[in-house]
């Protein structure tokens, strides 16, 4: 699924820019509820997100569907019931899920904090659809630039 190395910067002039594209299509064996996350994809380590946005075709033709888009709390990949989401990409967006469309990155994704793992990017069903609209895609477009070792 990683389509980039992951290399420690050695120095704080030093960048290498990625952009990474990932797909979530919903599926009538895995029902959208309220409370549901998707792990999308990932910010690579040492890297800060530039640019980032999330596409989607309508998920919901009951037009209830509610979601956060942001950073998930522990391992990247990892499948865990007790991991949860920020809101740093989206918060209560109901607009792309209900009818289709697009969602672009806040300031508070542009100034997330470079980490040293790499971490998961989560959509959190708020609210979920009232009728699932199956085959849907989801897709996230995330650009990010690699950072020198000040991380903290």
């Amino acid at each position: 699924m990683r389509s980039y190395s992951v290399i420690r910067p050695r120095s704080t002039l030093s960048t290498r820019a990625v952009s990474l594209a990932f797909e979530y299509i919903t599926s009538a064996s895995e029902p959208l509820a309220t409370g549901t996350l998707i792990e999308i994809g990932g910010i690579p380590p040492y890297c800060v997100v530039t640019d980032a946005f999330f596409v989607m075709e309508d998920l919901d033709a009951g037009a209830a569907a509610s979601i956060e888009i942001g950073v998930l709390s522990g391992n990247y990949g990892k499948v865990d019931d007790t991991r949860t989401v920020g809101t740093q990409f989206a918060t209560a967006n109901t607009t792309a899920p209900r009818s289709g469309g697009l969602i672009t990155a806040t300031a508070a994704a542009l100034l997330l904090e470079p980490a040293e793992t790499e971490r998961g990017i989560g959509i959190k069903f708020v609210a979920g659809p009232a009728t699932q609209v199956n085959g849907a895609k989801i897709r996230a477009f995330i650009t990010c630039t690699q950072v020198g070792t000040s991380i903290t």
